[in-house]
């Protein structure tokens, strides 16, 4: 196992200049997007358990949130050290600042875990678009949570080799004469790091952004139409339970989502 505490070699990067001056804004604004994220989807996730598990779309922001939320929460500590470490260099420690990275690398799996529940809204988006009669009836509740389930699984699979590739020992500090808890990585953690990079920061993004995108753009207007309103998710599932009911919306025409592949068409408020 090797140290990986050592600071950067000015041949590190080519850039260097431009990177420490990037560096110096991202963490000031860090820290500002770091509060505003806790602070809102502490509030949205107390809105969602209110809720409950009403339906598909509810449990998946549910999720979502908690999530975002524990994202960020592990996030807190690299901000910090961070931060501190631009402001105040000579900052004395009582611990080994590295320590930190133990938590980014856990706050890495709720945000791609996050990344794959946002392209599984927009694909029960486009279900809810094309196949609105049977919306309900394939996204249940406990097919959500399975698929919930395998994608932090996936997600934390993707990060396993990186989180298995450091441990924590105590050793004396011969400045404090004192015993720490140091962070120490395996010696083939740099190519283990570059590799998961071009995985986790390449292409799995650019694969859920391809998935978002073609949700998107297969949900087509009817040629001729107008679109009056587009229904969300939520909307579309109460939709579908006044359907069932039997009561439908008053005289208007109607081309939205809801009516995918349908031509427009007007609908009379039937008799009860």
């Amino acid at each position: 196992m090797i140290n990986l505490t050592h600071p950067f070699k000015p041949e590190s990067f080519i850039f260097m200049k431009e990177f420490f001056t990037l560096h110096s804004f991202i963490y000031n604004v860090w820290v500002c997007i770091l509060l505003f994220g806790v602070a809102s989807n502490a509030i949205n996730l107390t809105v969602f358990s209110k809720i409950g598990f009403r339906d598909s779309v509810t449990v998946a922001l549910l999720f979502l949130s908690l999530s975002d939320l524990l994202s960020l929460v592990l996030s807190i500590p690299t901000v910090t050290m961070w931060f501190v470490t631009q402001h105040w260099p000579d900052h004395h420690w009582p611990f080994d600042k590295f320590l930190h990275i133990a938590f980014y690398w856990y706050s890495q799996v709720f945000y791609d875990f996050s990344s794959f529940i946002s392209v599984f809204l927009g694909l029960m988006r486009c279900a809810c678009v094309a196949k609105p009669l049977l919306f309900k009836s394939v996204f249940t509740i406990n097919r959500t949570l399975i698929v919930l389930g395998v994608l932090l699984l996936v997600a934390l699979s993707l990060r396993i080799p990186v989180l298995i590739s450091f441990r924590f020992i105590c050793a004396l500090k011969p400045q404090t004469n004192s015993t720490w808890l140091f962070f120490l990585a395996a010696p083939n953690s740099r190519q283990t790091n570059a590799v998961l990079d071009i995985v986790n920061r390449n292409v799995v993004p650019w694969m859920a952004l391809i998935i978002s995108v073609a949700c998107v753009t297969s949900i087509k207007t009817p040629p001729g139409c107008q679109i009056s309103t587009m229904f969300s998710i939520a909307d579309c599932s109460s939709w579908v339970d006044r359907q069932r009911e039997g009561h439908f919306l008053p005289q208007t025409q109607l081309c939205s989502s809801a009516w995918y592949g349908e031509k427009c068409k007007t609908v009379q408020k039937s008799k009860r």
